[in-house]
C-alpha cells in the first residue's frame, strides 16, 4: 500500500467507485474492502489505527478520502476532521467560520451542507443579482421547502434568513424586462406558506409584467406604491398586464390577469399594457374585501367579483378608461349586495364607475369624482344606500344621463343624497330644486341649502329657507298628491289629543299662492260632515274680489248649497262722508229716493245680486218711530238692456214711502248686497 501512488484524478474516479458507506466504516483493522469497479481500499479502522501509529502516509490519507467520497460521506460529515490547518483546526472548524457565495439558488442543492453552514446567494436566476440571500443549513428543519425560501437538501433544509418578508424577487420576479414574464414569479410567490396574507411587490424601481394568468390562491397583492398615472409614475412601481393567456376553464374566471385574489389590495399600480379590452384585472371575493391606495388602468373590469358584495371596502382609488366598468359586481347568485362603501374614489374615461348587476343595499358612496364615464353609478335597485359629495362633470360622449342609475323597476329607495355637484350633461333625479320623476331619488337629498323627502315614484316635499313646499313628478296623483301636515292620533291609553297650532306673530296669518305673484284666489276646503254614502264632504270656502262663499251639503239628497257673505252700507244723515265699500255707495238723489251705486270707474257690476234693505229710523235724533215702508228698487241700467236681458246692473234707486204712499226721506238704514247670486 505504501508504494501505491494515487493522482487527483483518482480521488475524483473514486467518489463513484465506492459500493457501500458500511463496509468502508465497520469493517476490521487491516482489511481491505473491493468496490463495484474492482478497486481495493482500507476500512476506516484500519486509517484510524495507522494514524494512531503515525504510520500513514499520503498516499494512505489519499486513500482514505477516497474511500470516504466513494461512500458518500459528509451527510454527517468527518473528512474534514482528518485535515488540520496551520493554526491547528480542523478543517471543519475552519469551514464553519467562512461563509460561501453562491451565483444563483440552484447551486444550493450542489453545495455541501452541514449543520449550521452559511452561504450567500447572489440571485434566484443566475446573473441577474435579484432576490438572492443568505441561507443556513439547518438539518433539523421541520420547515415545508418551497424552492425558494426553504430549500430542500440531503438531511435537512436551506433556510434563507435574510428576508423580513417575502417579495416576488424572492421568487424570481425581475421587472423591468419586456422579455421576461413575470408570471411564474408571482404563481410561486402564492404558492410558497412563507409569504404570509399578501403577495408583496419588491420596494424598488420596478415595472413587473405577466403574460399569463396567475392565481394568487387567496392572498391579497400590495405594491410599491401610489402615484399619479403616467409612465414616469409608473417606472417608479407598478405591475404590468401584458398581451398572453388569460383562459380559464370556468368561466367565472376566464380572461382576468390575477384570479383568488385575498381580501387586501393596497399601494398598487396596476396597467393594462396593450393587452385587448376584454381582459378583466382583479377577480376578487365580495366578502369582507379592501382595496386601498390604488391606481388602476386599461381593462375590461378593473375589478370583478362574481359574487355579492358583504364588507366590501374601496378608498383611495383612480380608475380610468375600464372597457366596461371599474368594479362589476355580478352577483351571479343573486344574493343581493349589501354594505360596500367607497370612499375618495375617481373614475375617469370609461363606461361604468360601479355596476351592481342586482340589487345593493346600504352601500355608501363619499367624495365620489364622476369625469368622462359613459354612465353614472348603476344597480338593479338602491336601497338605503349614501351617496355624500359626489362630482359628476362631462359624459363621456356627451349624451345626457343619470349619474345615478337603477336598471330594475326604475326605482331608488330610501337613500340619503348630500352635497351634490353634478354639471351637465349630467342628469340629477336628486336635484331639490326640480320637480320629481316617476324613477324619483326615493329617500332624503340635502343639497342647495335645501332638504327633500322623496318618495321612489314621484313624491317630493322640499324644505328651503323660504319655506315647504312640494314638487310632485307631474303624473303624480291621487290621494298622496297633496302636502300632509298632521300630528298622531288620539292616544289609546289616555285619550290626549295632538291638536295643531299655528301661532301667528304680529296677530297676522297670510294666504297666499306659491307663486307669490299670482292674483288667483284662494280656496280653503274642510270636512263639514258625511255624504249620502258616509264618505266625507270637502267643503270648499272662498274667496274673490267680489264674494265669499261657503259649500254647504244636504246629505239626504247629496245637493250642495252654499252660504254667501254680502257686502254692507249704512246710510245716515248724520255722517259727514258717506260710507264706501269696495267703491260701493249711497247718495241721495230726491225726496225718498236713494241710489246704490259703483263709483265712476268701478268695473264691478251687479250680477243677478242679492239685496236686503233694513234698519230703517225715521224722523230724527233716536228715531220717532213713524212707519216707513221697505223700498222697492228700480235697476241703474250699466249699459242698454242689461238688466232687462241679463240682470246686470250699475246699482239700483230705492225708494222709501209712508203709509200714504209719498215719498219720505229715512234718517238711517242699511243696505246688504251681493256683487253676484253665488249659487
Amino acid at each position: 500500500m505504501a508504494d501505491q501512488i494515487v493522482t487527483r484524478q483518482d480521488l475524483v474516479d473514486a467518489h463513484y467507485d465506492a459500493e457501500t458507506l458500511g463496509e468502508c466504516i465497520n469493517g476490521e483493522e487491516n482489511t481491505e474492502v473491493t468496490s463495484r469497479l474492482g478497486r481495493t481500499y482500507w476500512t476506516l479502522a484500519t486509517i484510524n489505527y495507522l494514524i494512531s501509529q503515525g504510520q500513514l502516509k499520503i498516499s494512505d490519507l489519499q486513500e482514505a478520502i477516497d474511500i470516504a467520497l466513494a461512500a458518500g460521506a459528509g451527510e454527517n460529515g468527518w473528512i474534514d476532521t482528518l485535515v488540520l490547518t496551520l493554526t491547528g483546526e480542523n478543517l471543519r472548524e475552519f469551514n464553519k467560520k467562512t461563509i460561501s457565495t453562491l451565483d444563483c439558488i440552484d447551486d444550493l442543492t450542489n453545495t455541501l451542507p452541514w449543520p449550521g453552514r452559511t452561504v450567500n446567494v447572489r440571485s434566484v436566476i443566475r446573473n441577474k443579482h435579484l432576490g438572492g440571500g443568505t441561507f443556513v443549513f439547518n438539518q433539523n428543519s421541520t420547515r415545508t421547502p418551497d424552492g425558494y425560501i426553504v430549500v430542500a437538501d440531503v438531511g435537512g433544509n436551506w433556510e434563507k434568513i435574510t428576508v423580513a418578508f417575502p417579495t416576488v424577487d424572492d421568487f424570481g420576479g425581475l421587472g423591468d424586462d419586456p422579455n421576461y414574464d413575470d408570471a411564474d414569479a408571482f404563481i410561486k410567490c402564492a404558492l410558497s406558506p412563507y409569504t404570509g396574507s399578501n403577495i408583496y411587490l419588491a420596494n424598488r424601481q420596478v415595472e413587473y409584467r405577466i403574460n399569463k394568468q396567475v392565481d394568487c390562491k387567496g392572498k391579497g397583492i400590495v405594491g410599491g406604491g401610489f402615484s399619479r398615472q403616467n409612465a414616469t409614475a409608473y417606472a417608479m412601481n407598478s405591475l404590468k398586464v401584458r398581451p398572453g393567456d388569460y383562459s380559464n376553464s370556468n368561466t367565472l374566471l376566464n380572461n382576468v390577469a390575477f384570479i383568488n385574489v385575498g381580501a387586501e389590495v393596497r399601494d398598487l399600480q396596476l396597467v393594462s399594457e396593450g393587452v385587448s379590452e376584454n381582459i378583466s384585472g382583479l377577480k376578487v371575493d365580495g366578502y369582507n374585501f379592501t382595496l386601498s391606495n390604488a391606481n388602476i388602468s386599461g381593462f375590461y373590469n378593473q375589478v370583478y367579483l362574481s359574487n355579492a358584495t358583504v364588507s366590501f371596502r374601496v378608498q383611495n382609488l383612480m380608475s380610468i378608461s375600464a372597457a366596461n366598468a371599474g368594479f362589476f359586481i355580478a352577483d351571479v347568485e343573486s344574493k343581493q349586495s349589501t354594505t360596500a362603501y367607497f370612499d375618495n374614489c375617481s373614475w375617469q374615461w370609461g363606461k361604468y364607475p360601479v355596476l351592481f348587476a342586482k340589487e345593493a343595499y346600504q352601500c355608501v358612496f363619499n367624495n365620489i369624482i364622476l369625469e368622462y364615464m359613459q354612465y353614472g353609478l348603476t344597480a338593479g335597485i338602491w336601497s338605503n344606500c349614501s351617496f355624500n359629495a359626489i362630482w359628476a362633470e362631462q359624459t363621456r360622449d356627451g349624451v345626457a344621463r343619470d349619474w345615478l342609475v337603477n336598471t330594475s323597476y326604475q326605482q331608488t329607495f330610501n337613500c340619503i343624497t348630500n352635497n351634490l355637484y353634478i354639471r351637465t350633461p349630467w342628469l340629477n333625479r336628486a336635484d331639490t330644486t326640480a320637480l320629481a320623476v316617476s324613477d324619483n331619488i326615493g329617500g332624503v337629498v340635502i343639497d342647495k341649502s335645501r332638504i327633500t323627502l322623496g318618495g321612489a315614484t314621484g313624491a317630493k316635499i322640499q324644505l328651503s329657507p323660504s319655506g315647504l313646499a312640494t314638487l310632485f313628478a307631474n303624473w303624480y296623483g291621487g290621494i298622496n298628491r297633496r302636502l300632509l301636515i298632521t300630528t298622531q292620533p288620539t292616544a289609546a291609553d289616555s285619550g290626549y289629543k295632538t291638536p295643531i297650532h299655528i301661532n301667528a306673530p304680529n296677530s297676522e296669518l297670510y294666504f297666499g299662492n306659491q307663486d307669490e305673484t299670482s292674483v288667483s284666489s284662494v280656496v280653503f276646503k274642510r270636512v263639514i260632515g258625511a255624504t249620502a254614502t258616509n264618505t266625507p264632504y270637502i267643503a270648499s270656502d272662498s274667496w274673490t274680489k267680489k264674494i265669499r262663499k261657503w259649500n254647504t251639503y244636504n246629505h239626504e239628497v247629496s245637493k250642495v248649497g252654499r252660504f254667501i257673505a254680502p257686502m254692507m252700507l249704512t246710510y245716515d244723515v248724520n255722517f259727514t262722508t258717506q260710507q264706501n265699500n269696495a267703491g260701493w255707495s249711497i247718495s241721495k238723489e230726491s225726496t225718498g229716493v236713494y241710489r246704490l251705486q259703483r263709483d265712476a270707474g268701478v268695473t264691478t257690476e251687479l250680477a243677478n245680486p242679492h239685496i236686503f234693505v233694513s234698519g230703517i229710523f225715521s224722523g230724527t235724533g233716536l228715531g220717532d218711530g213713524k212707519a216707513i215702508l221697505p223700498p222697492t228698487l228700480q235697476a241703474i241700467e250699466a249699459y242698454s238692456g242689461s238688466w232687462s236681458s241679463y240682470k246686470v246692473a250699475a246699482g239700483v234707486k230705492l225708494f222709501f214711502i209712508d203709509l200714504t204712499g209719498a215719498l219720505v226721506d229715512p234718517m238711517r238704514f242699511s243696505v246688504s248686497f251681493t256683487l253676484e247670486s253665488g249659487i
